[in-house]
């Protein structure tokens, strides 16, 4: 089954004008996998609209630090956000630093029910 549905996307992807992707990592699967020219593909971005966004986030009791890393969206294998987490624990445990904040904010997609 997995290989019909890899072909059928082959076949749309080589038919199609232009290819709509959601990020970087999924342009190249279209590139190497499905042999897409990257002329005809486009990365576009989902986000909120920004004007309507009014964001806060306070995080008590902790104090100002040197470096503060944040992140906001969706977290998924693609994304590599377990790179981050293996910085931060070798930030910590191998070079003993502690001068430093990271917020990780999940953004949780729900379909429809």
């Amino acid at each position: 089954m997995h290989q019909v549905l890899v072909l059928f996307e082959k076949l749309s992807c080589r038919m199609a004008d232009l290819v709509i992707t959601t990020n970087e990592s999924h342009k190249l699967v279209q590139m190497q996998r499905d042999g897409v020219p990257e002329k005809r593909i486009a990365v576009v971005r989902t986000g909120p609209d920004l004007s309507r966004l009014r964001l806060s986030i306070r995080i008590l009791g902790c104090a100002k630090r040197r470096h503060d890393y944040r992140y906001l969206g969706v977290m998924g294998f693609q994304d590599g956000v377990d790179y981050l987490l293996r910085a931060l624990h070798h930030l910590v445990h191998d070079l003993g630093r502690a001068d430093f904040l990271c917020v990780l904010v999940v953004v949780v997609m729900h379909g429809p029910t």
